[in-house]
């Protein structure tokens, strides 16, 4: 039998910082989810955060830092977007410019599953749907909705 090594790699992918709905600072938030997570992304609402080197003072090297944003599109539909190409834009250019995208907390946005088709035509490049937050089962009862879209667990730290 073969020894199979396999590496988890553990994800914070929905966080807020004080400059937007969250109640820490970009230093505090990091040095919080350093401890306990190997990639970590701030995902300000309709905002890019960039930390400045300073934030990253005295915590462990060993995470990597993601890009993010929470785009806010129609009301209560929010979108995260990764890594995205384009940092200076509008909130919805830099969205659009992100290389990961998926649609955040569909219940607790109130999306009705009617919807999601009408949301999928107007953003195509929708990679997934967040079916955890905050303690919160997010997809309804009917799975076959959502056609092939990767699914997403997170967070959506807004405090320690």
């Amino acid at each position: 039998m073969r020894n199979m090594n396999t590496t988890r790699i553990s994800l914070s992918l929905h966080n807020h910082t004080n400059l937007s709905d969250g109640e820490m600072g970009i230093h505090d938030l990091l040095k919080l989810l350093s401890t306990k997570y190997q990639v970590i992304a701030i995902t300000d609402h309709d905002a890019l955060t960039i930390p400045h080197p300073l934030h990253l003072k005295g915590l462990r090297k060993k995470f990597l830092l993601l890009r993010g944003i929470e785009y806010s599109a129609y009301g209560m539909v929010h979108l995260l977007g990764l890594e995205p190409t384009n940092s200076t834009g509008t909130p919805i250019e830099v969205w659009d410019s992100c290389r990961v995208k998926w649609i955040a907390h569909p219940r607790l946005s109130d999306i009705p599953s009617s919807e999601f088709d009408n949301l999928l035509k107007n953003f195509p490049d929708i990679n997934g749907l967040e079916i955890f937050n905050s303690g919160i089962l997010q997809i309804c009862d009917n799975i076959d909705e959502f056609k092939g879209l990767n699914f997403y667990a997170s967070d959506d730290l807004h405090m320690p």
